[in-house]
């Protein structure tokens, strides 16, 4: 069983233009095609037309080789999955931001202690912490069903970046070149999305 955030989820039609449907012990079942932030797409059914999930869910699903599917991917949707048990979304931006955030500050005293730099004021920090957390949450709608999982990684990326003032030989020493490596570590990773077909 997988767990994902719901990218796209749109009824499948027939060659004649209505979505197709199909009847099992005495119910009448509707046919979706589901894409997840994961990249996994196929198709799924609902006895409702719309089906019983939206866009933006974070959602437990299974999905099993069937060569008549989308993608050859049969999709079953188990429930949708509230991260903190509260009824808010896994993927809520309050929380991710709030997430990010904290952890630039902890970025921002690495970034102090690896470069031999002592801040003038407690402040400071701050202002380092959200000059990084700027570039985090930077050019991506909130509202983006990948929010999260984009968020995710460029302050992973920063964290691994950060490190990097401990060589030398890359000559990294001050915050925008700290951004410049987090960037260069993304690209590998963004690769698997294209190859996958998923883009966030």
């Amino acid at each position: 069983m997988a767990q994902s955030t719901i990218k796209s989820i749109n009824p499948k039609y027939d060659e004649s233009g209505d979505q197709r449907t199909w009847s099992a012990q005495g119910k009448k079942f509707y046919d979706l095609v589901v894409i997840f932030a994961d990249g996994t797409s196929g198709d799924c059914s609902s006895l409702k037309p719309g089906g019983n999930y939206k866009e933006g869910d974070m959602v437990l699903y299974t999905a099993t080789d069937n060569s008549k599917c989308t993608n050859g991917k049969k999709i079953r949707i188990e429930k949708k999955v509230d991260s903190d048990g509260g009824g808010k979304s896994y993927n809520d931006p309050l929380t991710v931001n709030k997430i990010a955030l904290s952890i630039c500050q902890t970025i921002a005293v690495k970034h102090y202690l690896l470069a031999k730099v002592n801040p003038s004021t407690k402040e400071e920090i701050n202002t380092l912490a959200e000059w990084y957390n700027n570039w985090v949450i930077s050019n991506i709608s909130s509202t983006n069903p990948s929010y999260r999982d984009t968020i995710s990684r460029r302050y992973y990326a920063l964290q691994l970046a950060v490190e990097c003032l401990q060589f030398p030989t890359l000559g990294i020493a001050k915050k925008d070149q700290v951004v410049e490596m987090a960037e260069t570590f993304l690209i590998p990773i963004n690769n698997i999305d294209n190859d996958s077909g998923s883009t966030i």
